[in-house]
């Protein structure tokens, strides 16, 4: 999918429920099942059809994975760098 038709998908659904950033293994495992994804798909079937949505909700899964990594990883370097100034002065 491309990233301007991703967009336009994205722009039909203003508002998405904020989710935590830290998750166990076995809740990524059922990212697939979880309430939140269910409710998107369903509401995506309905504007696009059921094609476009299962595309539109890999795609935004996809993202998902990537800013939830990307942001782990921050969490993590903000962590070690206020130890090692912490331990370091």
């Amino acid at each position: 999918m491309e990233e301007r038709e991703f967009r336009k998908l994205l722009d039909l659904f203003p508002i998405l429920n904020e989710r935590p950033n830290a998750q166990t293994e076995e809740e990524k495992e059922d990212d697939a099942a979880d309430p939140f994804w269910e409710k998107l798909k369903s509401a995506a079937e309905i504007k696009v059809g059921p094609e476009a949505a299962a595309k539109f909700c890999k795609a935004f899964q996809t993202v998902h994975k990537k800013v939830s990594e990307d942001q782990n990883s921050e969490v993590i370097r903000r962590y070690v760098d206020a130890t090692s100034r912490s331990s370091s002065g």
